[in-house]
């Protein structure tokens, strides 16, 4: 009975099976500066939902652009590719 109960006990995970799902939402603004933005520090600006958000989630404090361009910036940010990898 020990040993059954043993063999038992060590093929038992305590993980969940598979992987650990994740929600990820990717919110980018195009001609807007973080200092016009609640989360941000402006206390006269009306973006709630934005903040909430930010509260809540990852919010990054300082990015960079990897092109001057929103067509090939967001390229680069769902592809991890920069430059002419694009092209």
């Amino acid at each position: 009975m020990l040993a059954i109960f043993l063999f038992v006990l060590g093929s038992c995970d305590a993980r969940p099976a598979g992987p650990k799902v994740r929600h990820v939402v990717l919110i980018t603004l195009d001609t807007t500066r973080a200092d016009h933005l609640g989360c941000y520090g402006n206390t006269t600006a009306q973006t709630p939902a934005l903040d909430q958000l930010a509260a809540e989630g990852v919010r990054f404090a300082s990015c960079a652009s990897a092109a001057s361009t929103t067509l090939a910036s967001h390229a680069s940010i769902l592809t991890g590719k920069i430059g002419r990898a694009h092209v």
